[in-house]
């Protein structure tokens, strides 16, 4: 959980099991704007890839900057033949998180175990 600001913006990211899935996860968003004493919104998936029950979005994070940014950063099995593999992605919000840029891979894929 993050708040930032002065705006009295609550967020929160989470690692999710995929809607009506057995398998694999993503990485969602929920913000506050009464300093979480009554009500998030309804959560957001910030991975952009195609919904997959096979692929793993994980240990995700975020940070606010001086500008109002949110930072959010997780560990991706997207591009990974074997579904263990990871790469480090990254996305922003200059919104509040009410939309994200695209992700974008940040390193070489590694096995994460």
């Amino acid at each position: 959980m993050l708040r930032h600001g002065s705006n009295n913006n609550i967020y929160m990211l989470a690692t999710v099991q995929q809607f009506s899935a057995s398998n694999g996860s993503d990485i969602m968003f929920s913000r506050s704007t009464d300093g979480g004493k009554m009500t998030f919104s309804s959560p957001q998936r910030i991975t952009d890839d195609p919904v997959n029950e096979n692929k793993w979005h994980w240990f995700g994070s975020a940070r606010g900057s001086a500008n109002g940014r949110i930072i959010s950063v997780w560990l991706d099995t997207r591009n990974a033949a074997n579904n263990t593999d990871s790469q480090l992605f990254y996305s922003w919000s200059t919104d509040g998180g009410l939309t994200w840029a695209p992700n974008v891979a940040v390193s070489n894929s590694f096995n994460s175990f």
